[in-house]
């Protein structure tokens, strides 16, 4: 008889265990159920930070976050929480009522509330994994009332640490001056406000009411949030994050290196369409995708010019990247119908592989490189669900041993 062949040697496990699928949790459960190497291996934070890092162009989306408004004669809206991972069906800690959803990076949610018996909003940071939260109170409102504004996480270096955590606030007034702020979790404190140059608003002379409102950039507060790591040389650290302006005027820039705000300007192609931030499919830089409201079945992404990324962003260029047949994905009744403008891009995660589209038929996720289109919400009006933030983390068995 044979002699049995001999055990693979852990490294080589490791090689096989780490090109696991990231958006199906389970799978790693599995694996750590098959023996106690195994479970020792994959429930190891050595194995995690590799997994992490072998992953890292494909962060894992394993659900998205929305606001769903109720049917009369119950009318409101309710926070929810929409799985989209085979394994991954459910919360492990629940989220409290009132929150409305404002932003989610690396396994952490940022949603904010009004405060009982007080004219503020709390923001609060939550990891749904362990359940862990911080709050702050909103940055004191100047004399003027805000025209709009958005919050978003900062990405910071110990990302695994709960207690850690920065937000960058944007804000317009009513006098049309645009600021930003930033909280360190570290300080428990705001920083000062940091002005959006004067020079970057449209001073041409207005013929029309819509020119005249677009005359001075304001934030627009349910949009979209991007970040980009291009003028950062830890790849970990998005240096840069990217904010949309009401009617589709441009685009703000913060710089946390720098502690800069920038207006970026749009292409004409987005005169009349829906924008979408995005990082591009090359090297993490600033995208948008669209779909052509003339052209319903169009969904085209654009790219900022790698060349301008030193140059005044007010006056940079735009290169299209890409152009995509929607009706060879979809079937005809989704997108052509009475209100067939409503088909717009709500969220891209991961460049053209995880790509949210809402329709009057409800929400679908798609695979742009592959063609494979996934149902994940159902809908009978494009307005039944708002505030789309899709829910990316790594999620291993070394998580679960954390929350015993």
């Amino acid at each position: 008889m044979a002699p049995p062949p001999s055990p693979l040697m852990e490294e080589l496990i490791e090689e096989i265990l780490i090109r696991f699928p990231p958006n199906d949790p389970a799978s790693l459960v599995g694996a750590a159920l098959v023996c106690k190497p195994w479970c020792r291996l994959v429930c190891s934070p050595g194995f995690r930070r590799r997994f992490t890092e072998f992953h890292r162009r494909r962060t894992p989306v394993l659900g998205f976050f929305c606001r769903v408004y109720k049917p009369r004669p119950m009318s409101g809206e309710e926070l929810r929480f929409v799985p989209t991972s085979p394994s991954f069906h459910r919360l492990p800690h629940a989220m409290t009522p009132n929150w409305q959803i404002v932003d989610a990076l690396h396994g952490r949610v940022l949603f904010c509330d009004a405060v009982a018996g007080g004219d503020g909003l709390r923001f609060t940071v939550w990891n749904p994994i362990t359940g862990r939260q911080a709050s702050t109170m909103r940055p004191p409102m100047a004399p003027q009332p805000y025209k709009g504004w958005k919050a978003a996480l900062l990405s910071v270096d110990d990302m695994d640490s709960d207690d850690s955590f920065g937000l960058v606030f944007v804000a317009t007034m009513a006098d049309g001056v645009t600021s930003a702020r930033v909280y360190s979790s570290e300080h428990h404190a705001w920083g000062m406000p940091i002005l959006l140059p004067s020079t970057t608003t449209a001073t041409a002379t207005a013929t029309t009411r819509k020119q005249q409102q677009r005359q001075r950039v304001c934030v627009s507060t349910l949009g979209h949030v991007a970040r980009s790591n291009t003028n950062n040389n830890n790849s970990n650290t998005a240096a840069l994050v990217y904010f949309e302006c009401r009617w589709n005027y441009g685009i703000l820039e913060y710089d946390s290196c720098k502690q800069q705000l920038s207006f970026i300007g749009l292409p004409s192609q987005c005169e009349q369409n829906c924008i979408t931030l995005m990082t591009d499919e090359d090297g993490g830089g600033l995208g948008f995708a669209m779909i052509d409201v003339h052209r319903d079945s169009k969904l085209f992404t654009f790219s900022r010019r790698d060349d301008d990324a030193s140059a005044d962003p007010s006056c940079c260029t735009w290169a299209q990247q890409r152009e995509f047949d929607l009706d060879e994905l979809f079937p005809w009744d989704v997108l052509f119908t009475p209100l067939a403008t409503a088909t717009r891009v709500v969220a891209v995660v991961n460049a053209f592989t995880d790509v949210f589209i809402g329709t009057v038929h409800g929400i679908f996720t798609v695979d742009l490189n592959l063609g494979r289109v996934r149902q994940i919400h159902h809908g009978s009006h494009p307005c039944d669900i708002g505030q789309i933030v899709p829910y990316t983390t790594f999620r291993t068995p070394v998580d679960v041993h954390s929350e015993l």
